[in-house]
């Protein structure tokens, strides 16, 4: 099969889940048991509840993030996210799976962040709902782990606008 962090950068740059899912099945093998989604999902709580997170506060049902019934705060996500940022030995890799905006993937068609930093994110979309999570880096050189979540969202286009602005801003803090 092709390389994991091939497998990554398709998944992250196009939103591909299909991919999301049969990954899920791969975290879920183990041993002699075949691969299977209960394992995977009890995996992924695991790791949520290791990063400090009660299993009360959230839901996982399926990997690609479709279903509703999914229940993630942006808390969960950065907190992920600042982990990978702190691993030397998967943050390049990771990093290069995400996509760059206005360069590639799912915000080849954004300004997020501003010219020159490293801003490299991952776009989420459900009918009302919309999300954007990635790891920047300020003016000053700080790498930052961030997610936006919003729900009840009537315009992606508003929603999405108010993400990078906000990406925009912290991009450009010298914090």
């Amino acid at each position: 099969s092709e390389p994991l962090t091939f497998i990554l950068w398709k998944l992250n740059h196009y939103s591909n889940n299909f991919i999301a899912q049969q990954l899920l099945y791969a975290i879920g093998s183990e041993g002699k048991h075949p691969a299977g989604v209960d394992r995977g999902l009890k995996k992924l709580r695991s790791y949520v509840i290791d990063l400090g997170f009660r299993p009360e506060n959230f839901a996982i049902v399926d990997a690609s993030g479709l279903s509703h019934s999914n229940r993630l705060s942006a808390a969960i996500v950065t907190r992920a996210l600042r982990n990978i940022i702190q691993d030397s030995a998967i943050r390049p890799e990771f990093l290069s799976s995400l996509s760059v905006p206005l360069k590639s993937g799912t915000l080849e068609e954004r300004h997020v962040g501003q010219e020159g930093l490293l801003v490299r994110a991952k776009t989420g979309t459900l009918s009302e709902a919309t999300g954007l999570a990635g790891i920047l880096e300020n003016r000053a050189g700080t790498l930052f782990a961030f997610c936006i979540l919003q729900n009840g969202v009537k315009s992606r286009a508003k929603a999405h606008k108010l993400d990078d602005e906000f990406v925009s801003i912290v991009a450009g803090s010298g914090v």
